[in-house]
């Protein structure tokens, strides 16, 4: 049990998810800043590394964030071009 002393004010922020370990994960933010962030929300949205997620940060600073949501990943980067049909 937790008691939340006062509300902390948060930005959201997008987010590239750089890699997953067995308890968290670590995601490189839009603002150049790296965050840890807990290992159940990535495996309810189903991200990978390399995906494209929303965090909501302190705007105070600090090392952890919290998920909001995965943004939809559009394949028309130089890797997917292959698997993307030519019009």
């Amino acid at each position: 049990y937790f008691k939340q002393v006062s509300r902390v004010a948060r930005a959201t922020i997008t987010a590239r998810l750089e890699r997953i370990d067995t308890e968290s994960g670590v995601a490189a933010g839009s603002n150049g800043k790296m965050y840890c962030l807990l290992h159940a929300p990535l495996r309810f949205f189903r991200v990978t590394p390399g995906d494209t997620i929303t965090l909501e940060v302190p705007v105070d600073g600090g090392s952890w964030a919290a998920v909001v949501g995965k943004t939809e990943t559009c394949y028309t980067e130089s890797r997917y071009a292959r698997l993307v049909p030519h019009a």
